[in-house]
């Protein structure tokens, strides 16, 4: 027998939050490489992307370089090593972009036949541009 009717039996105390400690906040790394300038960043990533995991796992051990490189260095490597698809998507996504779905290719379709359909309709033309036009095939002729 439950005591709480959409809780199961865990009632909160009214104006007691269910989470105290709220949202848990994204690691500085993940910030530093959503946040980084556009040009920085695909050179970083271009270069990550394009050497060994050896190589990666190189660049997260050296102390030397730039945060910025470490940190697209660190989340390429540990997104690898984990086999952490989606974070890999969401940098893949930002590097090149996200793919259309089906229904965005649809739309782009639809409103470039309309376009093309207004081009080309006769309903539009003037009936002296009409008459000028027979005229010009006719002389052609």
């Amino acid at each position: 027998m439950s005591l709480g009717k959409k809780t199961g039996g865990r009632d909160f105390q009214p104006g007691v939050s269910g989470n105290p400690n709220g949202r848990p906040k994204e690691s500085p790394t993940v910030k530093a490489v959503l946040n980084a300038n556009n040009q920085e960043f695909f050179e970083l990533t271009n270069k990550y992307l394009n050497c060994s995991v050896n190589d990666l796992k190189e660049a997260v051990e050296n102390t030397e370089q730039s945060y910025m490189s470490w940190a697209v260095s660190n989340y390429l490597y540990h997104s690898i090593k984990k086999k952490d698809f989606k974070s890999f998507e969401k940098l893949l996504d930002r590097f090149v972009g996200k793919a259309p779905t089906f229904n965005e290719i649809k739309i782009v379709q639809e409103q470039y036949q309309k376009e093309t359909e207004k081009k080309h309709s006769l309903g539009e033309i003037s009936p002296k541009k009409l008459e000028r036009i027979l005229e010009i095939l006719e002389e052609e002729e």
